[in-house]
């Protein structure tokens, strides 16, 4: 079963490793929420578990995490105006 990225992942310069899409390290992006990361992709980063010594996930500072649409149940505004 395939890793899902429960936000985005960036990876350093020389691609070995995650870090935070706000550092300074950070080169190219490895995923956007919700993508799925191929079994040994997300090994070899350690988002599996599976590998030794796995790091953790990095923390997300609280501007990136995602923010949440309204339940379907409630309607959305924008500029006051009502949307569905």
């Amino acid at each position: 079963m395939p890793y899902v990225a429960q936000y985005q992942l960036c990876l350093n310069e020389a691609r070995d490793k995650i870090v935070p899409c706000d550092s300074p390290e950070a080169r190219s992006n490895l995923a956007l929420p919700g993508a799925e990361i191929p079994d040994d992709v997300a090994q070899k980063y350690g988002l599996t578990g599976k590998a030794k010594d796995a790091p953790a996930e990095p923390e997300v500072p609280a501007e990136e995490k995602a923010v949440t649409d309204a339940p379907s149940n409630k309607a959305k505004t924008v500029g006051g105006a009502s949307i569905k």
